[in-house]
């Protein structure tokens, strides 16, 4: 089968790479209370979606809702160690000569 022109000119062109699409989206609905966060993205960080809702108390007369958090948040590049806790780089320890204020000699 013989290659057309255009489909040399196309084989030869470079590729271009389409960029990842993230999408997260959160829609929640407590007792009346509407909550939407949607962020669209095309960054190579991965990222973390989270939503903490510690404490909901409610009954015929009031709703106690505290400290409703949502959190979208780039994952801290140690976490893509194998390791639960990974170690952090630390200094030697060095001399530090101490000077009293008191007794300048």
């Amino acid at each position: 089968m013989k290659k057309t022109f255009l489909t040399k000119i196309k084989n030869n062109l470079p590729k271009f790479k389409t960029p990842h699409l993230t999408r997260d989206e959160i829609k929640l609905n407590l007792c009346g209370l509407n909550l939407f966060v949607k962020r669209e993205t095309t960054l190579e960080v991965p990222t973390e979606l989270s939503v903490i809702i510690p404490r909901v108390e409610y009954d015929q007369q009031k709703i106690i809702m505290s400290s409703i958090t949502i959190v979208i948040a780039p994952r801290h590049p140690l976490a893509e160690k194998e390791s639960s806790s990974p170690a952090l780089h630390q200094l030697p320890p060095t001399k530090v000569k101490n000077k009293s204020l008191f007794n300048s000699k």
